[in-house]
């Protein structure tokens, strides 16, 4: 083997042993919440629009989704292993001011009968991230 040719093929490898490791794995999915149809009007609700998306990049082994400049409203969003959710400059997550949307099924199993609501929720996950210079707004003093 030339020495080019190995130089050559030295990130693939060293690549393919990160991942191996349990490092960081390379981008397989990235996708944009607008093609999913949410719509950042800021009024509306666009919860199943953003879930679809989180959980077709997880289904693609992994990556991020991104959130253009605009408002979305939201309710409740669960986050998955190996995505990374991207708010780009301009991007707002708004909560919704409906209580009702941040009820989740596997909230009604928790000990003592408590639902927990959340905006942003990972459970049993890896490698999750939340990034970009967007904002978060959960609107708390409405309720």
């Amino acid at each position: 083997m030339l020495r080019r040719d190995f130089l050559s093929a030295l990130p693939f490898a060293l690549g393919i042993a990160a991942a191996s490791r349990g490092f960081a794995a390379p981008i397989l999915a990235a996708k944009n919440i607008l093609e999913y149809g949410a719509k950042p009007d800021g009024k509306t609700l666009n919860t199943k629009a953003i879930q679809r998306a989180i959980d077709d990049v997880f289904q693609a082994g992994g990556g991020v989704v991104n959130a253009p400049t605009g408002t979305f409203l939201t309710g409740r969003i669960e986050l998955k292993s190996r995505v990374t959710l991207n708010l780009e400059a301009g991007s707002i997550l708004l909560g919704s001011e409906s209580i009702s949307d941040y009820d989740a099924n596997s909230d009604s199993s928790r000990k003592g009968g408590g639902k927990p609501r959340h905006l942003i929720f990972a459970q049993d996950a890896v490698d999750v991230a939340l990034t970009g210079p967007g904002r978060i707004d959960g609107q708390g003093p409405r309720f």
